[in-house]
């Protein structure tokens, strides 16, 4: 009897170790960061441009040919999509090569008809009258005179002159110039030269000298 519980002993002892031994060669197994399977990280990775890679497209180099071989195939149709398309890949001119200037306008000379004319302008530059004009010309500028009186002073003549390029047309502008005295519109009767006779309102006469824009001696 002895030597059966002997043996039931260190059968249980024996099992007991067995049980141990295989428990812990388990536990090291799970623990050994070697053995462990990787876990995956549910959340996506972060969106940045710098992850992108762009790939080169290639275009393919313009055929004219191939208008005539699509023109076989699907008819007007197809004609007109491949020029369309030879047209769009074909540069007009090699890069780099500024475009073509147009030539420089050179304006016509002016022909303006000389003496005593029309007192119309086209406009209205002042509140005033004119009763007509003149054109003469010096050297390379015509000269153009137009002579009347303000409207709310029917007394106060005066002559409104300026000067043109012959070549462009290109003006002064307008400068006036009052009768040497109050007596009335005043009308361009003549002109000796550049030397024009103005009469006033009231019978008077005047010179004015269109070459240097000032009244003289009659």
């Amino acid at each position: 009897m002895l030597v059966l519980r002997t043996s039931l002993t260190v059968i249980l002892l024996c099992g007991t170790c067995l049980l141990l031994q295989s428990c812990g060669q388990q536990h090291a197994q799970m623990g050994s960061p070697l053995l462990a399977s990787p876990v995956p990280d549910p959340s996506p990775a972060p969106f940045s441009l710098d992850n992108l890679t762009a790939t080169p497209f290639l275009s393919p180099t313009p055929d004219p040919g191939v208008a005539a071989k699509l023109t076989a195939i699907g008819g007007p149709d197809a004609t007109m999509s491949a020029w369309g398309t030879v047209f769009a890949r074909t540069p007009t001119r090699p890069p780099g090569t500024p475009p073509p200037t147009a030539p420089p306008h050179t304006p016509e000379p002016l022909n303006r008809p000389l003496g005593i004319g029309s007192p119309s302008l086209g406009y209205r530059p002042c509140p005033c009258t004119f009763a007509n004009s003149w054109i003469g010309r010096l050297n390379d500028k015509y000269i153009l005179v137009w002579a009347g009186g303000w409207d709310r002073q029917p007394d106060h003549g005066f002559l409104m002159a300026e000067t043109e390029n012959v070549a462009d047309g290109e003006p002064s502008g307008w400068s006036f110039y009052d009768s040497p005295v109050r007596a009335g519109g005043l009308t361009i009767l003549s002109a000796n030269g550049l030397r024009l006779t103005i009469g006033a309102g009231n019978g008077q006469q005047f010179v004015f000298d269109a070459s240097t824009f000032t009244w003289a001696n009659p």
